[in-house]
């Protein structure tokens, strides 16, 4: 099992490779990125270039799936003692019923739907909400398209599972990274205050940090037995922890990956505290995915329809088919359906035609075999092609005297299309030389278009002799 970590602070961007195995994880490789330095800005998703560094120390990964643990003054966790207590049921009711509470109430001052939030119920009647707007995150998140962000923990929360490691007692987690501080205490398991704030000078974060645990919620009135200061940063050090709040005071380095990647590995257990702000962004990419699928089909439904109305048409179906992919952008208003339907109607139309022509032709064959394929073969070598659509005969005369001429020869109408009168001459001259016909007229020439090219449509006259 292979997982990514980043850890984004407001100035520093660290990514750790880490392999799961025997029990622990193992960091095989780091990296780390600096952000731009600018005063103005307060927050690491403020930085206009996060998703880009981010993308570059991604890279070369070769395991895409990515947890995050973000240091930022916008994520606020709370800690609720709810009216009522949360029915026991299994967790997905459990999780029903929070939302349900959420909804109605104004735990979280914003609506939902523009809300990155996660919550953790940690007794019937004890509730952990981390949130933050969702804006920002989303548009961080949109930028990342192709890395699966599977986690995304608030800093202060990555620093209480490390304190997990510590024991069961009440502690106090302060992990110092440039300006940012973040904090988090820890009691019996549970997360009873995280938060990360950007302070000025040592006394100003001392300050902070009494406020935090005076104001933080303690239902067990449990003292504080410890505070963990993370090395990071020379601003703080022990003694000053020691001296101003009179309680143990342990240094240790921040394995702030394997914190992360703790969680994951042990989301079944009791004492893993999880807050995934990502979980809502992911389920409401997800209902898009859905809905545009179903749009999708709903679009397809009338196309299909109007498909089998107008008939399997050759170059319509080739067309669809090579548009198939891309058949979810097709939106074919009133008039496109009508000019679609025109074209089919005219495609019907001159495949009558031709097919017409073509049994007119096969008739004349049959009437005459040897003089119709004779007739083709002269028409053949002409380099621009003459082509026969028709031979037919004239009507018998209805005089005796003439029945009698008619019986000694027989006159053939030959109807057919070439690109110019040249072809036509040159087609004359080859019936002319051949002695099965006593005379060659031209009756009849009009323009046409077939096929988007202009031809000419003749008829000759042959009298040919009978017997052929």
């Amino acid at each position: 099992m292979n997982r990514i970590c980043l850890q984004i602070t407001d100035r520093t961007i660290r990514k750790s490779d880490m392999v799961w195995g025997s029990g622990r994880w193992t960091c095989v490789q780091s990296d780390s990125r600096q952000l731009t330095a600018d005063d103005a800005i307060s927050d690491p998703l403020s930085y206009p270039d996060l998703a880009d560094v981010v993308r570059e120390l991604l890279a070369d990964a070769k395991s895409k799936p990515v947890l995050i643990s973000l240091s930022s003054s916008e994520i606020l966790l709370k800690w609720i003692e709810l009216p009522n207590a949360i029915p026991q049921a299994d967790p997905q009711m459990q999780n029903l019923a929070v939302k349900t509470l959420l909804e109605n109430e104004t735990y979280i001052p914003i609506a939902l739907g523009g809300a990155a939030y996660d919550f953790q119920l940690l007794s019937p009647k004890t509730l952990l909400i981390a949130w933050m707007r969702k804006g920002r995150l989303v548009s961080f998140f949109e930028q990342l398209a192709g890395v699966d962000l599977i986690y995304l923990s608030p800093q202060s929360v990555t620093v209480a599972n490390q304190l997990l490691w510590y024991g069961s007692n009440r502690m106090c987690g302060v992990h110092i990274d440039g300006a940012m501080c973040d904090l988090a205490v820890v009691d019996s398991g549970d997360l009873c205050l995280g938060r990360s704030f950007f302070f000025g000078d040592a006394s100003q974060l001392l300050r902070t940090i009494r406020q935090s645990l005076v104001n933080c919620p303690n239902p067990r009135d449990a003292p504080l037995t410890r505070i963990v200061l993370f090395r990071g940063s020379s601003v703080l050090t022990a003694n000053q922890l020691a001296e101003q709040f009179g309680v143990e005071v342990t240094e240790s380095s921040f394995d702030w990956a394997a914190a992360l990647s703790k969680p994951m590995q042990e989301s079944g257990r009791a004492d893993s505290i999880r807050l995934n702000l990502l979980e809502p962004v992911l389920a409401a990419k997800t209902l898009q995915q859905k809905l545009r699928r179903k749009r999708r089909l709903m679009q397809a439904i009338p196309i299909a329809a109007m498909l089998m109305l107008a008939g399997a048409n050759v170059k319509l179906y080739d067309w669809i088919q090579s548009k198939h992919a891309n058949i979810h952008t097709m939106r074919l208003d009133r008039s496109a359906m009508k000019r679609l339907q025109a074209e089919t109607e005219s495609l019907g139309e001159r495949h009558a035609a031709h097919q017409k022509s073509l049994a007119q032709l096969a008739w004349g064959k049959r009437q005459f075999p040897p003089l119709a394929e004779r007739l083709v073969q002269l028409a053949n070598p002409i380099p621009a092609s003459v082509r026969l659509t028709e031979i037919k005969t004239v009507s018998q005369p209805k005089s005796s005297k003439a029945r009698a001429d008619f019986d000694a020869r027989k006159e053939l109408l030959v109807v057919g299309v070439a690109p110019s009168q040249a072809e036509i001459n040159a087609y004359r001259a080859a019936l002319v030389t051949q002695s099965q016909f006593a005379s060659v007229r031209q009756v009849k020439t009009e323009p046409t278009l077939i096929d988007g090219n202009r031809r000419l449509e003749f008829t000759l006259a042959l009298t040919s002799v009978e017997g052929e």
